[in-house]
This record gives structure tokens, sequence and C-alpha cells, in this order.
């Protein structure tokens, strides 16, 4: 391989250092990347549903309401609430019962964490 001669190897080097000099002394210790890796947040796996059974035509609350989701349920307060923890994340049918109304079905998109829903149920025509 032919040599170049000495001249034009001292300019491509000093090129070369001006270029990688200046990159190299960016990088101080503070620029490190750390030891562990960096992972994305963890989506919650569980999804904990609360809310209201509220009357269709009058919004007031209905209380004894029976609230479903899969095999957790909970009856409703006098001011109409309703908790449901633990649910898992997913679509779930939400299913309310109570007597003298039409049962109320809903399809929820459980995301995971805290959700709130309303339930608004239609009172059974005789």
């Amino acid at each position: 391989m032919p040599s170049l001669p000495r001249r034009t190897t001292c300019r491509t080097v000093v090129r070369c250092l001006a270029v990688v000099l200046p990159l190299a002394s960016c990088v101080g210790e503070r620029d490190q990347l750390p030891d562990t890796p960096i992972t994305a947040p963890k989506a919650p796996l569980e999804t904990h549903l609360r809310g209201r059974v509220q009357d269709l035509a009058t919004a007031l609350p209905i209380g004894g309401a029976r609230v479903t989701v899969d095999a957790v349920s909970d009856t409703s307060h006098d001011d109409g609430s309703y908790n449901l923890q633990r649910l898992r994340v997913g679509a779930s049918e939400l299913m309310t019962v109570r007597a003298g109304y039409d049962t109320a079905r809903t399809l929820l998109p459980l995301l995971g964490g805290d959700q709130e829903f309303i339930v608004r149920m239609r009172k059974t025509v005789p």
C-alpha cells in the first residue's frame, strides 16, 4: 500500500482531531448513561370503579341497586354511590339491577387505575 506524504497525513490527522476532540469534550460524567436500564412505566393491572346509580328521568340517586362487573359487586348506598375494587383490566360488562327498574347493561373499557361511571336506570313500565 503506498504511503501518503507526511504533510498530507498530518493535515488529515489535524482535521480529524478538530472534529473528534470537541465531541469528546461534550461527554462529561453527568452525561453518562445509568447502569440500570430505563424501562417504560408499567400499566396498572387492576381497575377500581366507582360512581353513582341515578334515575334516568329525574337524575335522583337510586339506593339498593346491585352493581356487578364480572364476579365483583356492590350495592349502591342511599346517595346512589357504589365502589368496585380490583377489577381486571379490559372490556367488561357492568350490570345494574334494582326492583322497579329495567336492568342496565353497559360494556365498559376498564383501562386500569381509578375510573368513574354513572349508571342511569329507566323505571320499569307496568
